[in-house]
């Protein structure tokens, strides 16, 4: 079966969030039903109301997909990715890996530019596995990859809960423990008092809220308040008691019989219990939940270790998602120490829970019974006022309501195979400053079977790329380049920086050379189509006071390969030996070095791959 290694577009990023939410609120009826209820009862008492509610749904709607939007482009949804169905199991690599059995899958969605496989944590929660059509080469490999979802599941085949309670070859630490509902729903209250007491900072759920749904109240109140005519702002104020109720409820008040009934009725995950195993490595954890579904994560996902009086919660960089080690599972005080330095020196902080302090349930009840009651009676006000004054524009109410990877490597399956110590030792007889802690940290992240295809399976462009990525401060702006080798990907970041970015990194190899008289360095976008990606940019610089330039083709925000053959042109007019060899990285990007014609034999006869010195 093939491997499909894609990068999605923002295009296709916007796509799956909007469909993603879609088929969550296909699933929830009741939404639907209350939606239609208060449509039809608005429409006898205040019909302005009803478009006020649909408006307010609308945005909430338009609220969740945009959020999904942000939150998938934060957690590298838009970096490379790879995906694959070996031995009965759907794989996935991106910042992690993970794979879960073919027969999990039981939604499959079809859209303009994506194929959907879903399964159900629950009744109403889904988890999504997309990938590009533009993938499939065409509709038969489409439908052959589709037909492998949904099928019983071999027990022969893949792993399962019995076979995942092994121990974890390279595992620091080693945690079993059983999880049921009771369980579960502990888990997930100290969770939410740990994100909504503010121990990792102001919770960013609550920024959001009160930023963004904010804006949806005052417009419904300025639409109240300048449609109804009166100018009164008894609907504006309502709604704000509306907009403080709904943050009180969600911050202060106790979740646990909320989150049980989200657990019983299938809003929450609910397919998770059974016996847990997490595995700290030293690149990172992998998480076995009950045997169904196996998750490798990296320690830069995660920035704390919070400590409750059941559990430590491994929290990712979001501030939502986490990993729970209950303390059940660990042998000793002694044990939980190390864990915990052991989770220092890979840069986690370590944090005591804050405590929460949630208001009586009754203070909820009454302060609902009271703003209802309160925008009921704005309402029946409002019905009296528009009967009243027939001939004035009608009048609005308000009326708002709670509207694994366990498969063995096996390099005869690859005919490029080399090991890693093999790799190093040609690579540091072609000159390349390959340390010891740079193959020791590559030779870490082998222990994933699915990482070791594209270092081993795969030879020299894994090592190489570490070598060649240039290296980033705090903000993301590239503050130095390698010397030796440098790597980039065609799909940029900002394409009307990226042609210098590029262009700066292959004078960094240069060095003393003819090329060290290049200045000003610049991109001309006139004549690019932004909104259709389109048109092209102009490259410019200054070379022994000469003025140069070249036109690059724009498609959308992927690099032009001609960029690499620009200095290469400016070298032919001189009697350097040296020019700028190029070879891919078994991805979408590219390996430049800065070497001889006889260099360049060697390193093929040495490797078997074949670079090529392009020209413009």
């Amino acid at each position: 079966m093939n491997r499909y290694t894609f990068c999605f577009t923002k295009k296709e990023l916007k796509e799956f969030s909007i469909r993603a939410v879609l088929e969550q609120y296909r699933r929830r009826g009741r939404i639907w039903v209350i939606l239609l209820l208060l449509c039809v009862l608005e429409a006898f008492i205040s019909p302005a109301f009803s478009v006020v509610i649909l408006f307010l749904f609308a945005a909430a709607l338009g609220v969740d997909m945009f959020r999904t939007c942000r939150f998938l482009e934060k957690e590298h949804f838009l970096e490379k990715r790879i995906l694959w169905v070996e031995d009965g199991l759907l794989k996935s690599s991106a910042c992690g890996a993970g794979e879960i059995p073919c027969s999990r899958i039981n939604i499959i969605v079809k859209s303009k530019n994506l194929l959907m496989l879903g399964y159900s944590q629950s009744k109403r929660q889904i988890v999504w596995y997309p990938l590009p059509l533009r993938v499939f080469e065409n509709t038969g490999e489409l439908e052959r990859f589709r037909e492998l979802f949904g099928k019983p599941e071999n027990p022969a085949a893949g792993w399962s809960a019995g076979m995942g309670r092994q121990p974890q070859t390279g595992a620091v630490f080693s945690f079993t423990f059983p999880v049921d509902e009771e369980k579960w729903i502990s888990i997930y209250k100290n969770a939410l008092m740990t994100i909504n007491s503010g121990t990792l900072g102001f919770p960013q759920n609550m920024k959001t809220f009160l930023g963004v749904y904010g804006v949806v109240f005052a417009v419904a109140g300025l639409f109240w308040f300048f449609r109804s005519g009166d100018h009164t702002p008894v609907f504006p104020a309502a709604l704000f008691l509306m907009l403080v109720f709904l943050m009180l409820f969600r911050w202060k008040s106790d979740p646990e019989k909320t989150i049980r009934k989200q657990v019983r009725n299938g809003t929450l995950q609910n397919d998770i219990y059974g016996v847990w195993e997490l595995h700290l490595m030293e690149e990172g954890v992998i998480q076995i939940m009950a045997g169904r579904s196996r998750s490798f994560l990296k320690w830069e996902e995660f920035s704390w270790l919070v400590e409750t009086d059941e559990e430590f919660f491994l929290f990712k960089k979001n501030k939502v998602q986490f990993i729970p080690i209950l303390k059940e599972g660990i042998q000793s005080y002694q044990q939980a120490e190390a864990m915990c330095r052991f989770c220092e020196s890979r840069g986690i902080a370590g944090l005591p829970s804050k405590r929460m302090k949630y208001l009586p349930g009754w203070f909820f009840y009454v302060g609902l019974a009271f703003v209802l009651l309160a925008m009921f009676a704005v309402g029946i006000w409002s019905g009296f006022a528009r009967d009243r004054q027939r001939a004035e524009a009608q009048k609005e109410a308000a009326a708002y309501a709670d509207n694994e990877w366990t498969e063995a490597f096996d390099p005869a399956d690859y005919p490029d195979y080399v090991p890693l110590d093999g790799q190093v030792e040609t690579l540091r007889s072609l000159g390349f400053s390959i340390t010891d802690q740079l193959a020791d940290r590559v030779r870490g992240v082998m222990e994933d079977d699915m990482t070791r295809v594209y270092v081993e399976g795969y030879p020299y462009t894994w090592l190489l790329t570490e070598l060649g990525v240039p290296s980033r401060d705090e903000n993301g702006r590239i503050s130095g380049y390698p010397e030796e080798v440098f790597w980039f990907d065609f799909e940029g970041w900002d394409i009307s920086n990226d042609y210098t970015e590029v262009l700066e990194g292959m004078l960094a190899l240069a060095g003393d050379s003819p090329l060290e008289d290049v200045t000003e360095i610049s991109e001309d976008t006139e004549n690019m189509d932004w909104e259709a990606g389109s048109g092209s940019i102009t490259v410019k610089l200054l070379w022994k006071g000469r003025s140069c330039s070249w036109d690059m083709d724009v498609e959308y925000d992927w690099i032009d390969p001609d960029i690499l053959g620009v200095f290469n042109g400016l070298l032919e007019q001189t009697d350097a030996a040296e020019r700028f060899y190029v070879i891919g990285d078994n991805g979408q990007g590219a390996l430049v070095f800065y070497r001889t014609a006889e260099w360049a034999q060697a390193f093929e006869k040495a490797t078997g791959l074949m670079p090529e010195a392009p020209v413009v």
